[in-house]
């Protein structure tokens, strides 16, 4: 049976939706201090981070305003929520005239009506559009959460099988992989067509439960090395791109929301760090088991050795196995 939750969602995202659609057409909205975007794989920590600077007095936060994007250009639908069939990847060649007004209206709009000096923006997809969005707006810059490989992938993992976001007249959207899995084909399409761990995809040989937590893998793998990749090809410096660790904004909140603020070139709001240190007061919990195929295993350890992580209560079993593994 819906509950009123779910059936209200269909009226809310089409007036979301409309509503970003006039407003795009508003000649005013201007971002004279550029934007930042929180980079990071889904389940990295990207939205407590994005919560805690949400509190401060100078930042305009925007969490995953899909309405936005889509109306700056229908390609960012990476799950076909709107129906767009939209992409993964978008580079700086994939911008527009149109988008880049789109997107100067929509976001410089929020800001004025925010009242704040500063905007900053998070969804998942941007890990893959760095060029593009750096091309969209001047004088962007990145903050990129990093977290132990082993906690996105059962998070994701779990997320996942849950799956309890209900769409009414959208029986095919799935929660993570968008509708009838549009986001898993998409990001297999794509990194074929780019050479990104291309023969790993072929451990899946469906998308569903008893792949969850390889298909979890490959996308952080991607999602992590391309935003290190495009950073350097870039040849972005630390005025541009800063790199933060989950576990040390749980451990250490106001050194590293000091550091941010300071790369944003906000002033320092005392209040918001110490309402991010109660709410990120909590100790990280260790990974729970993680079942990955021997293959995609090789590439996860080499990451996870890279980032300084373990690879501890990582099994690795045979990918018909893997796909049983997970309860």
């Amino acid at each position: 049976m819906p509950s009123p939750r779910d059936l209200l969602r269909p009226l809310k995202w089409s007036g979301k939706l409309r509503s970003a659609q006039l407003r795009a057409h508003l000649p005013w909205g201007n971002l004279p201090n550029g934007m930042t975007f929180l980079l990071g794989c889904g389940r990295s920590g990207t939205s407590a981070l994005g919560r805690s600077l949400a509190q401060h007095k100078s930042i305009a936060y925007l969490h995953e305003p899909i309405e936005y994007w889509y109306t700056i250009d229908p390609r960012t639908d990476y799950l076909n929520f709107f129906g767009g069939r939209g992409k993964g990847f978008l580079d700086a060649n994939d911008v527009t005239p149109e988008a880049r007004l789109r997107f100067r209206r929509l976001f410089g709009q929020a800001r004025s009506m925010s009242g704040c000096e500063f905007v900053l923006e998070k969804y998942p997809a941007d890990g893959l559009r760095i060029g593009w969005l750096d091309a969209l707006t001047p004088n962007a810059r990145f903050v990129h959460i990093i977290r132990d490989g082993r906690a996105v992938c059962r998070s994701i993992q779990t997320i996942s099988r849950r799956n309890n976001y209900r769409f009414i007249g959208k029986p095919d959207l799935h929660q993570w992989w968008g509708r009838s899995y549009y986001k898993w084909h998409t990001l297999v399409r794509e990194c074929r067509e780019r050479g990104i761990l291309a023969h790993l995809f072929e451990e899946v040989d469906e998308p569903g439960p008893r792949n969850f937590a390889t298909m979890a893998a490959l996308e952080w793998l991607v999602r992590v090395r391309h935003i290190r990749s495009t950073i350097e090809q870039l040849g972005f410096g630390p005025e541009k791109y800063l790199e933060v660790r989950y576990d040390e904004l749980i451990a250490h909140p106001r050194q590293v929301l000091k550091g941010i603020e300071d790369f944003i070139g906000a002033p320092n709001d005392p209040k918001m760090i110490e309402a991010a240190e109660k709410r990120l007061a909590h100790p990280v919990a260790p990974p729970s088991e993680l079942a990955l195929p021997a293959e995609v295993f090789e590439e996860f350890a080499i990451e996870q050795e890279r980032l300084g992580y373990s690879t501890d209560g990582v099994i690795v079993v045979p990918g018909a196995l893997a796909q049983e593994r997970a309860p």
